[in-house]
């Protein structure tokens, strides 16, 4: 999850620099595909741990179910 943090600060800068609205309109448009990219890449990386937890999750519950039957 180092990725993680790492490209969430990074897109906060950007939007702080964004809300700042002291960048030229060149620098803004580059800033806010770089931050639609971070962003993506966020999702992405949320979603994967998602399937990772319900994995664990369902793994759990099963083991669980299966000892309750004895």
């Amino acid at each position: 999850m180092k990725d993680y943090e790492k490209n969430k600060v990074e897109l906060e800068a950007i939007i702080n620099k964004l809300e700042a609205g002291e960048l030229s309109l060149e620098d803004s448009l580059s800033q806010f595909k770089r931050g639609i990219e971070l962003y993506q890449d966020l999702e992405t990386m949320l979603s994967q741990a998602e399937k990772e937890v319900q994995i664990i999750v369902d793994s759990k519950e099963k083991k669980f179910e299966e000892e309750s039957d004895i």
